[in-house]
């Protein structure tokens, strides 16, 4: 019965053992990848004197400093959509108004017509 126990107790061990064999294999296969990835990007190794905080700080304020440009640069191309549509605005509305005189000259050519075709016929 105590042999059973211990033989239980074994496999069990054995069962755990090869679970973390399992999951460092899977860690070093994506470590592994990821080195790879960071090949990729940067061939070479560089090493780094500074400490993982103050490195971590810079690329914190790198990425709002990027955010922060991208912003802008998107209020910028709203700012000169606006600025085309609001010319293309202005030179319809110059446009209507032209096309108002011209109306406004013919319908007044037109009385003028009127009245003199009835003096004409008086």
């Amino acid at each position: 019965m105590v042999m059973r126990q211990l033989k239980d107790e074994h496999n069990a061990i054995e069962k755990e053992k090869e679970k973390h064999l399992n999951m460092r294999d899977e860690c070093q296969r994506k470590l592994n990848t990821d080195l790879k990835v960071a090949l990729e990007i940067c061939p070479q190794r560089i090493e780094v004197g500074r400490p993982v905080k103050e490195i971590d700080d810079q690329m914190t304020a790198l990425k709002r400093k990027i955010e922060v440009q991208s912003n802008g640069q998107s209020i910028q191309s709203i700012l000169k959509e606006y600025r085309s549509i609001k010319s293309n605005y202005d030179s319809v509305c110059k446009l209507i108004n032209k096309v108002s005189d011209i109306c406004e000259a013919l319908k007044q050519c037109a009385d003028q017509l009127q009245e003199s075709w009835r003096k004409y016929l008086r």
